[in-house]
């Protein structure tokens, strides 16, 4: 059986490769830790299918379990294809409650233009540090090297690729960087789920994030 479609945004250096975005880098994660075969279509927004724009709102990254060329069964919210393909245990439960908030504190931080220390940088900034110390105090308690527990699992997949939003968009825009003097476990954990093949294999191209979150910026 063929492996799924996976309609995602495309690089804005090659349209044939997948573009920035952590929830397809989420959901590729994922189906790498689960040992599951996914296939990654890059989608310029001219070529989305009608079923997509009809059904999902053009939402990407989309599963089409059908292929590109029909809409049965396609899902487009992420969380919702990872877990599919990669179910979550408690520990991950855990994991992804201690995560709350975490992604909009990053997105808030980065397309805020102010100078460090000015405005709502201030609070922004602070509302992110208290985000990855939430992260950081979770995995003591867990004593765990992932947030999935002994070895990485959804959760991972899941704040992992945000963590590369920071290390990448938010370092580029807003010199805001993981403190390992504060954050020791974190910073510790970065490195180690950095390293992982399920993670390396399916980050997108660093320039991508930084032409994507300019963007965003406006």
């Amino acid at each position: 059986m063929a492996a799924p479609s996976l309609l995602c945004k495309p690089s804005y250096k090659d349209a044939a490769t997948v573009g920035d975005c952590p929830f397809t880098h989420f959901v590729r994660m994922s189906f790498a830790l689960a040992g599951k075969a996914v296939a990654p279509l890059p989608t310029k927004k001219e070529d989305k299918p009608k079923w997509l724009l009809d059904d999902h709102n053009g939402s990407m990254p989309c599963l089409a379990p059908a292929g590109p060329a029909d809409g049965t069964g396609a899902v487009s919210d992420s969380l919702q294809i990872a877990t599919a393909a990669l179910p979550a245990v408690p520990a991950d439960e855990a994991s992804m409650a201690a995560a709350q908030g975490f992604f909009p504190s990053i997105a808030k931080l980065i397309k805020n233009k102010e100078a460090v220390g000015e405005g709502d940088d201030v609070a922004l900034r602070a509302g992110l540090t208290e985000a990855l110390a939430k992260l950081d105090a979770h995995l003591v308690t867990a004593a765990t090297p992932f947030f999935g527990g002994v070895a990485p699992g959804l959760s991972d997949g899941l704040i992992a690729t945000k963590l590369f939003v920071i290390d990448v968009a938010a370092k580029h825009y807003k010199s805001f960087t993981l403190d390992a003097s504060a954050t020791p476990a974190l910073a510790a954990y970065q490195e180690r789920i950095f390293a992982h093949p399920s993670f390396a294999e399916t980050k997108y191209d660093p320039d991508d994030a930084i032409t994507g979150w300019g963007e965003a910026r406006g």
